[in-house]
Formats: C-alpha cells, sequence, structure tokens
C-alpha cells in the first residue's frame, strides 16, 4: 500500500479512499519498473566503462625520476 492510500481513508470518504489506494499502485508499478531499468543501465554504463579504463591503463607510460620511462603492460 502507498502513503498517500494508507490515510486517504482519515481525510476522504470510502470510494475516493479506495481510488487513492488503487493509483498508488497504477502509478506506483511502472515508476519502480523504470528505477529498476535506470539501475540496470547505470549498472551496465559503470562496468563497460570500469573495464575500457582497465583496458587504457596498460597504455599509460610512467614517467620515472631521472628521466627515465617505462612502459606498463
Amino acid at each position: 500500500m502507498n502513503l498517500l492510500g494508507g490515510v486517504a481513508h482519515l481525510a476522504l470518504p470510502d470510494p475516493y479512499a479506495t481510488a487513492f489506494v488503487a493509483l498508488g499502485l497504477v502509478y506506483g508499478i511502472p515508476v519502480f519498473g523504470f528505477t529498476l531499468l535506470w539501475i540496470a543501465l547505470a549498472a551496465a554504463v559503470t562496468i563497460h566503462t570500469a573495464r575500457r579504463a582497465a583496458v587504457l591503463a596498460d597504455l599509460v607510460v610512467v614517467h620515472l625520476p631521472g628521466g627515465h620511462r617505462r612502459h606498463r603492460h
């Protein structure tokens, strides 16, 4: 049950209070689904970026003191 629908019976007659419960479900289920989709998309982008950064880190040239350079492999 949603928060508004749970207390709607205190301020509204019965048919309207029941409608608020139904409205909360009809609105809340798609919004929750969209939230899960957004989390999955964010996780996929983060994992892709982390893997890409790990590959690019191998190409970094490390400058050592004394003018020496070492390539990281």
